[in-house]
């Protein structure tokens, strides 16, 4: 209830948000149905459009980060030219230099993915969209013990009220 306004009367019982999970839950049966379906060829053309779309989203991840060591070791440059006025400056210089320097990207480059075989990945993708599924079920499941939790724990306060 904490975005609801302050005078909002506290309803008898609270209700479940479940349909994030359900979402999910239906997203990922109906995606490992299709998966299930695909013949041997369409399982071979998914991992061959998978391993483009992995080796393309490396590459920006790739190109991402040189433009910002770029435009970071820009602003360095600028800030180790700059003179500071006074004395007084000079710890600014040294902060701006070590944040600028700390903000950095690491030497860390995903690894160059590999080509998968249609059974392989097949087999890869049921696997995640299974445990996927599970992990929503479960999470759900989490959200209505929850639920109840705070239902018992009114009922209990409006009882110790009434008495």
């Amino acid at each position: 209830m904490r975005e609801e306004p302050s005078n909002a009367p506290i309803p008898e019982e609270f209700k479940a948000s479940t349909s994030y999970y359900d979402q999910r839950i239906a997203d990922g049966l109906k995606r490992l149905g299709d998966i299930q379906a695909m013949t041997n060829a369409e399982a071979e053309a998914a991992a061959k459009a998978a391993h483009e779309e992995a080796l393309r989203s490396r590459a920006k991840y790739l190109s991402d980060k040189d433009v910002e060591a770029g435009r970071l070791n820009a602003m360095l440059e600028k800030v180790r030219a700059w003179v500071p006025p006074t004395p007084d400056h000079q710890e600014m210089k040294k902060f701006m230099i070590q944040q600028i320097t700390i903000s950095m990207p690491g030497s860390y480059a995903p690894s160059i993915p590999v080509l998968m075989d249609g059974a392989a990945w097949r087999k890869q993708e049921t696997d995640n969209l299974a445990q996927s599924v599970a992990d929503a079920k479960n999470e759900r499941a989490k959200e209505i013990d929850r639920t109840a939790s705070w239902n018992e724990w009114l009922k209990q306060l409006r009882r110790s009220l009434a008495a």
